[in-house]
């Protein structure tokens, strides 16, 4: 009767310790995890802002007023422009790079989009945002915020991490700069890490 009662009780021991370990294992792995997150993200941010200011010097403030309709697209201002967006978009990495503007209408539209002009998604100028993309864009264009964001996005057209910096000109905010960098190898990584560490 005693040996029966100590091995309930040692089994019951052994449950516990077994249930705390994988708990603690949980535990680390969250915490491994949040702060590989929070670093990620940190970089990310980091990077943006590097790459703005190379952005910042090949805007030209007059595109926000002279672009309004896909006809000047065919201007040297629009011309010149894209050529600059596709060489910092491809040497940065950057998936999406584009700039927007609220028109006096209150509609929100594109004006330069570097990206191959042969592309299925490429926006020409006075196309509409998307609504998906609005309510970010509103903060930027409303209220001069720089919206960084929180998480790399996994999409249809892949894994992002998107922010949006106002363009201000005497004070006043003129448009916004959307960057948007390609995550997917990032993305992978993390995958493959969270895999392994399932393991």
């Amino acid at each position: 009767m005693f040996n029966d009662n100590f091995k309930n009780f040692e089994a019951k021991i052994i449950t516990v310790i077994v249930v705390i370990n994988i708990l603690l294992a949980i535990g680390v792995f969250a915490s491994v995890y949040i702060l590989s997150d929070r670093a990620i993200i940190c970089d990310l941010k980091n990077r943006s802002d590097s790459v703005y200011k190379h952005v910042r010097q090949k805007i030209k403030i007059r595109s926000f007023y002279d672009l309004n309709t896909i006809a000047d697209e065919q201007s040297e201002l629009y011309r010149q422009m894209l050529q600059d967006f596709n060489s910092l978009r491809e040497s940065a990495n950057i998936k999406y790079l584009y700039t927007a503007k609220k028109t006096t209408r209150g509609e929100y539209v594109y004006l330069i989009d570097g990206y191959e002009q042969q592309a299925e998604d490429f926006r020409h100028v006075g196309d509409l945002i998307e609504p998906e993309i609005v309510k970010q864009l509103t903060r930027t264009l409303e209220a001069g915020e720089i919206v960084y964001g929180h998480n790399i996005q996994n999409t249809d057209w892949g894994a992002v991490y998107v922010v949006y910096y106002p363009v201000f000109e005497a004070g006043n905010i003129i448009g916004a700069v959307g960057l948007e960098f390609d995550a997917n190898l990032i993305w992978q990584a993390k995958e493959q890490a969270v895999r392994v560490s399932l393991l």
